[in-house]
Parts: C-alpha cells; sequence; structure tokens
C-alpha cells in the first residue's frame, strides 16, 4: 500500500489550493497505478497459498510423522488467520471511494496501521507457538533461539518505523481535511 508520497503530497496540495475545477486524471493515474499493486500483492499471496499447498502435499505423499502433522496445522493455522485478513483489510481499496485525495491517503494509512498492528500480533503468537513446538519436539537449539530474537528485532524495528510513518500520514491527512 505504499507509494510515491511526493506525486500524492502535490497532488493534494493543487487539488486543496485550487479553486477551479482540478482535472481528475491524475487522481485516476495514481488510483490505477494503487490498484496494479493490489493486484500483484494478491497475486503473491495466492502464490504463496499455492506453494505451501504443493509442500504439504510433498510432506505427506509419502506419510506424515507427528512433528510434520504439527508443523503443517501451524503452518494452514496461521495462513487460514492471515489470508482472511489481509484480504478483509483490502476490501475498497480497489478503487478510490473519495473525491479527495487526503482522504484517500488516510485511508491508506489506516489500512496499513491495522495490517501493522495485526501482523505483530501474529508475529508473536508465530513465535510463541514456533518455540513451543521446538522445545516440544526437542529442538531448541542456541542458534533457534537467536534466530527467533533476531528475527524479532528485524520485525520490531520495522514495525517502529512502519507506525510512523502511518501515523505521520494520518496526521497529514487530517490537517489537509
Amino acid at each position: 500500500m505504499t507509494g510515491n508520497d511526493r506525486e500524492w503530497d502535490s497532488l493534494s496540495d493543487v487539488w486543496c489550493a485550487s479553486r477551479q475545477e482540478i482535472e481528475s486524471a491524475p487522481l485516476r493515474r495514481m488510483v490505477a497505478s494503487h490498484r496494479r499493486r493490489i493486484a500483484a500483492v494478491a497475486a503473491g499471496e495466492v502464490l504463496v497459498v499455492a506453494g505451501f499447498a504443493w509442500l504439504s502435499w510433498l510432506a505427506v505423499r509419502d506419510g506424515v510423522a507427528v512433528w510434520e502433522a504439527v508443523w503443517l496445522s501451524t503452518l494452514w493455522g496461521f495462513t487460514g488467520v492471515a489470508a482472511p485478513f489481509a484480504w478483509w483489510n483490502r476490501r475498497g481499496a480497489w478503487n478510490a471511494i473519495t473525491a479527495s485525495v487526503a482522504e484517500y491517503q488516510r485511508l491508506r494509512a489506516v489500512r496499513r496501521m491495522r495490517s501493522l498492528r495485526f501482523g505483530c500480533a501474529l508475529f508473536i503468537a508465530e513465535v510463541v507457538v514456533v518455540g513451543a513446538e521446538l522445545v516440544w519436539f526437542n529442538r531448541f537449539t542456541a542458534p533457534a533461539a537467536v534466530l527467533l530474537g533476531a528475527l524479532t528485532v528485524v520485525v520490531g524495528a520495522w514495525a517502529l518505523w512502519m507506525r510512523n510513518r502511518a501515523a505521520h500520514e494520518i496526521a497529514m491527512a487530517d490537517a489537509e481535511r
């Protein structure tokens, strides 16, 4: 849901400052670009789920050990939570539902903030579940702990950056109202 912020800001400034009829072609062009990105993300999500299905088939075709059944249940459980949320959160984003660039930006930023909160909660749940499964199957080693810790630091830093960015976009859009 990222875009060219300078282009949005420029269009928003022109839109707010002008008393004349503003040509809607730039907004249509930007919405079309955003729609293409959303379509690419949706296609990527479908490919990831298809990849999970293929890998699952490879895992079960010769029989399933207990640990494989647990990992597959975890994989499909988290996929079953994440995929519907992503599609639900993206609803209405395929078209501009307002005539205001600022409101369009604000809606995108609100969706980004909601995705961020969901993603962080899902990541925490995944770390807890994966850690518990590693302990259960006696596979929790120092390298596994370091890897989980490093992933948590990276995801935490990314989440702070994205939160600040989305909060800034919301504040800018609110200021233009």
